[in-house]
């Protein structure tokens, strides 16, 4: 899936929409999010919601009309699951520590 500007507009993308996690909580999320757990059942799992790609699993560079948007293609930080286990963190933390500039 690419994020164009034309699948921000559709009405249908825009904005945020309540869902409710296994354990019974409700979270808001972007609607192309693949967000299924509430912060509570991410914590309890080890993982983390992936807030550079805001969930989606895509390369995001922007957010037009509350929906995000940019070229496409997987999100490095999270592999494309749209949340970061303890083995993406640790693999972010050591590439952000250790670049060469």
């Amino acid at each position: 899936m690419t994020f164009t500007p034309a699948y921000a507009m559709n009405p249908h993308n825009m904005g945020s929409r309540a869902r409710t996690c296994d354990c019974g909580n409700e979270f808001a999320c972007y609607k192309t999010s693949k967000r299924t757990k509430c912060n509570t059942c991410y914590d309890k799992a080890g993982e983390k919601f992936c807030r550079r790609c805001a969930g989606t699993g895509q390369f995001i560079t922007g957010v037009t009309n509350d929906v995000p948007t940019g070229p496409g293609g997987i999100c490095f930080r999270c592999d494309g699951k749209g949340y970061q286990t303890a083995k993406d963190r640790n693999r972010n933390d050591y590439y952000d520590n250790h670049r060469s500039l």
